[in-house]
């Protein structure tokens, strides 16, 4: 039983070690949530059948089960193989507004909606912005810090992705220079590129 117990913690230990690395850096990015999601629940279901195999003597009704076990399978398999349109469909309901443009990065999945005049950005789900009234917070987030401050030359921003404070700062004539840093490089070419938000941040991030 020691050496049982021990075996068993050893191999927990490791697949958790390789989950926390492989979930954030290879499969989360690469994949998106429900294709990974619909992934590990498939590798769980293989590894069930192997068990039942292996130790079917022990187990009542054992080839009922890894029937049942090979028809859950499959249409797993089969969900997964359409995991994007299964994803695009559940996002459709998540958002009031039509998604104009949706990405999944090494970092974060960015989803932006458009309703008339109404730009969104959401990240990871939770809204960053609305461009009918962003300005009221990146004013205040750039212009009260700026009355108490006799000098300007040097900014530094951090976050700030989409370019709205930037755009703020940019007002004064006396900066000289802006430092902004972003965790996701994707984030900050898509806000520099993309035709309605680099409209909106006046061309900030080109600079």
């Amino acid at each position: 039983i020691r050496v049982n117990l021990a075996n068993i913690f050893t191999f927990d230990y490791i697949g958790g070690l390789i989950g926390s690395l492989a979930f954030p850096l290879i499969l989360f990015p690469k994949l998106g949530f429900i294709t990974t999601s619909l992934l590990i629940g498939a590798i769980n279901i293989f590894v069930s059948f192997l068990i039942i195999t292996k130790y079917k003597q022990y187990v009542e009704n054992a080839k009922q089960i890894r029937v049942a076990i090979v028809l859950i399978f499959v249409l797993l398999f089969a969900t997964l193989l359409g995991g994007n349109k299964i994803t695009k469909l559940i996002e459709g309901g998540l958002y009031r507004d039509d998604i104009i443009y949706s990405k999944q990065t090494m970092y974060q999945k960015i989803v932006i909606t458009k309703h008339k005049e109404d730009l969104r950005l959401f990240l990871d789900g939770n809204i960053q912005f609305s461009s009918i009234d962003e300005y009221r917070y990146h004013e205040a987030l750039v212009h009260i810090p700026f009355l108490y401050t006799e000098k300007h030359e040097r900014v530094l921003i951090l976050g700030g992705g989409d370019g709205l404070a930037a755009r703020e700062v940019l007002k004064y004539d006396d900066v000289k220079e802006i430092v902004l840093v972003d965790l996701d490089k994707e984030m900050t070419d898509l806000c520099s590129e993309d035709n309605f938000i680099s409209q909106l941040n006046n061309n900030a991030l080109k600079s």
